[in-house]
């Protein structure tokens, strides 16, 4: 099926009747919208007429508390026939529309099956070089392809952020590792004095490992929501929880063990050979 669809983002400022300047995004309501985009959501009519527009929700609301019932860009009206929750391949808190063809140059697209994507892909090109010499470059990419590129420079911000989370992440193991070794070797003499007044090894376990655990859910809980809020920010959706509360248990649970291992080790040692070394 070939369609006229208007598939690249086209991002455009509109400027209310009150001064108030918007951003939205055009597309163009082609023949056969609705099941080529496999819309779950019916739209309220089939075809636009070149002064008319579909909304979405965001939009509709914007224009709602800016008190306007048409829309109006570049100088012409259009008259809002219809809002739905939200228009393909658009986020939830992006403002579209959708267009009559008439409207915008549209480019074309066609829809078929992922074992006949080559086949059609040539028969596409014989078509093409028809018209345009082979002395001209051209490009046909697929709807995947155009999507990866739109969202590049994220991804490689993403990837950034992810390498420079994991490094953070190693050097604050790090800087906890020398923190409570370099306090459990000034609390020797302390530990040696309780463990001679008949403190068990478990008391003394559970004395400094509730200490550490304490200043550990201090210094992450505020991280906790920062990380969520960033990631939601980044992806435009919010983490998965799942993973999120995997990964923080982990590393939770990786730093306990190391604050047990260090004080366990100082927890052992001779109290006789502790005070006479201090």
């Amino acid at each position: 099926a070939i369609s006229d669809i208007f598939y690249d983002r086209l991002t455009t400022g509109t400027t209310l009747s009150n001064g108030k300047q918007i951003y939205l995004t055009k597309k163009i309501l082609f023949d056969g919208y609705a099941e080529f985009m496999e819309m779950r959501e019916p739209l309220p009519v089939a075809t636009l007429a070149p002064d008319e527009v579909i909304v979405n929700e965001t939009l509709a609301k914007v224009l709602a508390e800016n008190g306007e019932t048409d829309m109006s860009l570049y100088g012409e009206k259009y008259k809002i026939v219809g809002v739905v929750s939200q228009i393909p391949y658009t986020d939830n808190n992006e403002s579209c529309a959708l267009f009559s063809p008439k409207t915008i140059n549209p480019s074309y697209a066609v829809k078929c099956n992922p074992e006949q994507a080559k086949v059609v892909k040539t028969e596409i090109m014989k078509i093409i070089r028809e018209y345009l010499p082979e002395t001209i470059p051209f490009s046909l990419q697929n709807f995947y392809n155009i999507v990866q590129n739109e969202n590049m420079m994220m991804h490689s911000i993403v990837g950034a952020l992810a390498i420079a989370t994991f490094m953070s992440l190693i050097l604050t193991l790090f800087g906890i590792y020398a923190t409570v070794s370099a306090d459990t070797k000034r609390s020797k003499k302390e530990i040696a004095i309780r463990k001679i007044n008949g403190a068990t090894h478990r008391n003394i376990l559970w004395k400094y490992l509730k200490q550490y655990a304490i200043m550990l859910v201090i210094i992450l809980a505020p991280l906790l929501p920062l990380y969520l809020f960033t990631m939601k920010i980044m992806t435009r959706k919010l983490a998965n929880i799942g993973i999120v509360f995997i990964t923080w248990l982990t590393l939770t649970l990786f730093v306990l063990f190391t604050i047990y291992n260090l004080i366990k080790k100082a927890a052992s040692e001779n109290p006789a050979k502790v005070l006479k070394s201090e």
